[in-house]
Formats: C-alpha cells, sequence, structure tokens
C-alpha cells in the first residue's frame, strides 16, 4: 500500500511540473503576442493636389519650308550654307534659264510688234474712219494685249531664276552645288532637286498622342511644362495650340499641339521632348502619403490604420479605418472620407501592422 501511495505521489508531482511548464509557455507566449510594436504615425495635411501625364513628343518648327525651284537651267551661285541666318526677302541663290530667257526675249518682241501694229491703225482709224473698219481695230488691240500677258506671264516666271528667302530663318540644309542641273519642281516634287530647307526656330510646336480616358481633361489655352535630355535642369513653358479633335483609329489617341516660344534658341527642331499636362487640381484637399492607404484584395476597399488609446490609457492600438480617396498622384493621396486632420494615421514599417496590434507611434518629423 506504501508503495503505491508513493507512486501516486510521484505521478503528482510530474503532474504539477507539466502543468506548470504548460502555463508558463502559455504565458510567455501570451506575452509575444501583446508585444508592442514601434511604428510610425503621421496627421494627415490640407494640401493642393494634382493629377498629371507626361507624354513624349518631338520638337518642331512653325515655319519650316524646303526650297524648290519654279524654272529649269543651272544653278549659276548659291549664296549660303547650313547654319547660315537669312531674313526675308534675301537673295539665296540664282538659276541661270537660258531657255526660259530666249522665250522672254521672244515674246517681249512679238508684244512690241503687236503694239505697234493696233497704234498703226488706231491713228489711221483716227484720220479717215472708212479706211480701217472697227472690227480690225479691236482684233489689233485684242491681239496686243494677248502678247502682253504672255510675255508678263514669262516676265514673272524668269523672276523665280533668282532664289529669296520665304521668311527669316536659318538654313538647316543645302542640296545642290553650283553647276547642278535644276529641274522644275511639279505639285508632287517628283523629279525635282530640292535646293535648300530653311526653318525659323523663334516659336516651335510639339505634337504628342493624348490616351482617350485623358482626352475630357485636355483644354486649349492650358499651360504644359516641358523637359529636354538637352538641359535636363531646365523647365519650359508651353501652351495647348490646338487639337486634331477627331481621335487616331489606330491608336485611339487625340492629337495635341503644343506651341512655344524660343527666343533664346534653346530648343531646336528634332529635340526629344516630354511634356506634363495638369489633368486635374484640387485644392484645399485632406493628403496622405499613398503608402498609407491599403487596399482589402477580397473587397477591393481601401483602409488606413490608425492609433487609437486602448480602454486604459495605457496603450496605443492599431484601428482599421475604411477611407475613400480621391486623386493619387502616386507619392501623395486624396482623402476625401474617413480621416480627419486629428487622427494619428500609421505608416508601413517593417513590423507588419494587424488589427488591434499594441503599437508604440513615432511621429514622422
Amino acid at each position: 500500500m506504501s508503495r503505491f501511495i508513493k507512486i501516486l505521489f510521484i505521478f503528482g508531482i510530474i503532474a504539477a511540473l507539466g502543468y506548470f511548464l504548460i502555463g508558463r509557455f502559455q504565458a510567455v507566449n501570451g506575452l509575444k503576442k501583446q508585444e508592442i510594436k514601434q511604428v510610425i504615425g503621421i496627421s494627415p495635411v490640407k494640401k493642393d493636389i494634382t493629377r498629371e501625364i507626361v507624354l513624349p513628343g518631338d520638337v518642331e518648327a512653325i515655319y519650316n519650308s524646303t526650297i524648290y525651284s519654279r524654272v529649269a537651267g543651272y544653278l549659276a551661285e548659291i549664296n549660303v550654307d547650313k547654319g547660315d541666318v537669312v531674313k526675308k526677302g534675301q537673295g539665296l541663290a540664282r538659276i541661270e534659264a537660258p531657255d526660259l530667257k530666249h522665250k522672254l526675249d521672244e515674246a517681249r518682241s512679238e508684244q512690241e510688234y503687236a503694239k505697234l501694229q493696233y497704234e498703226r491703225l488706231l491713228k489711221v482709224q483716227e484720220k479717215d474712219k472708212d479706211l480701217i473698219a472697227q472690227a480690225d481695230v479691236d482684233l489689233a488691240k485684242s491681239n496686243a494685249n494677248s502678247k502682253k500677258a504672255k510675255m508678263d506671264n514669262l516676265q514673272a516666271l524668269y523672276s523665280y531664276s533668282n532664289i529669296t528667302a520665304p521668311f527669316d530663318g536659318i538654313i538647316t540644309k543645302r542640296f545642290v552645288d553650283p553647276g547642278a542641273l535644276i529641274s522644275i519642281a511639279d505639285d508632287s516634287h517628283k523629279n525635282a532637286n530640292p535646293l535648300l530647307e530653311i526653318v525659323n526656330p523663334d516659336l516651335l510646336r510639339i505634337f504628342i498622342d493624348v490616351p482617350e480616358p485623358e482626352v475630357p481633361f485636355i483644354k486649349v489655352g492650358e499651360k504644359v511644362t516641358i523637359n529636354t535630355d538637352a538641359y535636363p535642369d531646365k523647365t519650359l513653358t508651353g501652351k495647348i495650340a490646338r487639337t486634331s479633335f477627331a481621335q487616331s483609329h489606330e491608336s485611339r489617341t487625340l492629337l495635341v499641339e503644343i506651341n512655344i516660344s524660343n527666343k533664346e534658341y534653346l530648343l531646336r527642331p528634332g529635340m526629344y521632348a516630354r511634356v506634363k499636362l495638369v489633368l486635374e487640381k484640387h485644392k484645399d484637399a485632406t493628403i496622405l502619403p499613398s503608402k498609407a492607404v491599403y487596399v482589402d484584395p477580397t473587397t477591393d476597399t481601401k483602409y488606413i490604420f490608425v492609433a487609437v488609446s486602448d480602454e486604459n490609457k495605457k496603450h496605443k492600438i492599431a484601428k482599421k479605418q475604411p477611407v475613400q480617396t480621391g486623386l493619387d498622384d502616386g507619392s501623395e493621396v486624396e482623402v476625401l472620407d474617413g480621416v480627419s486632420l486629428e487622427d494619428e494615421v500609421l505608416l508601413p514599417s517593417q513590423n507588419t501592422i494587424q488589427e488591434n496590434d499594441l503599437v508604440e507611434v513615432k511621429v514622422n518629423d
């Protein structure tokens, strides 16, 4: 009997020890669950927020002309080359056109003879109306006028043998040298030699393609900012001059033209540019960092974590708070509802925040 009691006593000690160890483990585990997490807290602020889009474009000159010849012949002289600054009306080149010159001289002789014939008949008729019929005088007058019109036309055409600048600008290309055979440029410019290319860089334009969702926010006259690889530290300003109105069937984008003054000649035709358009702007909005707003993947609802005091006001607890958001520029987001300026909003950290976590909040400066 005493042996049985001893066995029971030993089992009792073992059971008590096991119960103590289990309780101790649970207590330690419970402390771990109630571990206080170090987090950063911020307060919402009031400020303006914008939604922007940056689109690529090519810089082009509004006044850009490739110069062809209206007369056929040989290039007698060319007075300019690439990079030369020219003024409107300045002589650029001269075409030697012997065939056209011969036709002009012939037309001038025919016009002088026809005029002389008309004047002779008119004098005779004035002396005696019965000698010359009025129809003969009218026919001579018509012939003289026709010959003059032909001569004037050839004279105007021959004047094109002197090539002049159509506007102030800079020569950007030269295609021919003296002695080159120059052919006449027709409407299609086929088989014609271009002589020069001239641009006026004072006023430039940039074409951009705006995606369809952003088209309603495009307004003619709105200012835009422009950056280039050539001047990475300079931000230039332009404005929306016009749109194509109709969208492209292939890309579903709207062609938009940006005009920019270029008096300092910083930009050059052919440059690559990035155009930033402000699509929307909300003033005095309630703003939080974008990373402070979470999205529930199951319901697609948005929420934040705020720090609130527990019942005993000894600790702070993380609580989920649903929010409605507006504009988001990628770094900051507008909160339309669900937060006040007094809320202490928790930012993500290395310690993953869960509902009802005990937190120690460090204010973010």
